[in-house]
């Protein structure tokens, strides 16, 4: 646990906690091998979860370091993209964290990533293409389901990315901040309404006819002028009905958020 909340995570530390997982896995006594068994296949969902059509495929115990198989050729960790190599050093730090939970409590194994905890992820974009800036929570999640994660971000793909998220924004006001609950802007929308919001700078991913329409569509929800965003939602609608099918969901749980008010 020691140096916990650095944020630092070199490939060295990690290349030996992988190692010394599956060095765990092959004890003779049966209670650590177990417990390496059942390590050793969360490394092999988070390598797969981390890479693009990759595994872990074994660990070389004559030189110590893990052997990746992506693309059908045998690469260790060095190799990988800056990204994935991100990915991987992240989330294994945090099963080396639950592990030792897992030792400080005695907890047992089938447990251990379900360890509860705060994690803290400053500017969780860096380093990502915008494919694993979407997914990046989304495998944390998967993996370690009991974390609470509270992150700084200033990519619309990591705010998108998440149901259901509290978004705050912090606005400056020259010498201090003001830190405002802008959850029913940004939670649940497609990114290109997200690009849409001043937090972004009005960026419009669409043609001039669809930007417009969001434009306007955002200042008639800002008056209360509800006629005139349902009459520009049944434009946008009727211009891509797949796509703006979102808008008929946002305003069923706008109504039944007011029901249960």
């Amino acid at each position: 646990m020691v140096d916990s909340l650095s944020g630092i995570h070199k490939n060295v530390e990690v290349t030996e906690l992988i190692c010394y997982f599956d060095y765990l896995k092959g004890s003779e006594a049966p209670s650590e091998r177990k417990v390496g068994e059942y390590l050793y296949e969360q490394l092999k969902k988070i390598i797969k979860l981390s890479l693009n059509n990759g595994e872990l495929a074994y660990v070389s115990r004559t030189r110590l370091e893990p052997i990746i198989r992506q693309n059908g050729q045998q690469v260790t960790l060095d190799k990988l993209s800056s990204g994935n190599l991100y990915l991987i050093q992240r989330m294994v730090s945090l099963l080396g964290k639950m592990y030792s939970v897992h030792l400080l409590k005695n907890t047992p194994v089938e447990e251990i990533c379900h360890t509860h905890g705060l994690l803290l992820i400053d500017e969780a974009e860096n380093h990502l293409h915008p494919k694993w800036q979407k997914t990046f929570i989304k495998s944390v999640q998967e993996i370690f389901p009991y974390l609470q994660i509270i992150l700084t971000t200033h990519s619309p793909f990591i705010v998108s990315s998440v149901e259901n998220a509290r978004i705050y924004v912090c606005e400056s006001q020259g010498d201090h901040c003001i830190v405002k609950d802008e959850t029913a802007e940004y939670s649940n929308k497609p990114i290109e309404e997200i690009l849409l919001s001043p937090l972004f700078g009005g960026t419009y991913p669409f043609n001039a006819a669809i930007s417009d329409l969001l434009r306007k569509r955002k200042q008639a929800i800002q008056e209360g002028n509800k006629s005139e965003e349902q009459r520009i939602e049944s434009q946008l609608k009727a211009i891509n009905p797949d796509y703006f099918a979102y808008l008929d969901i946002d305003n069923l749980l706008g109504e039944l958020s007011k029901a249960t008010k």
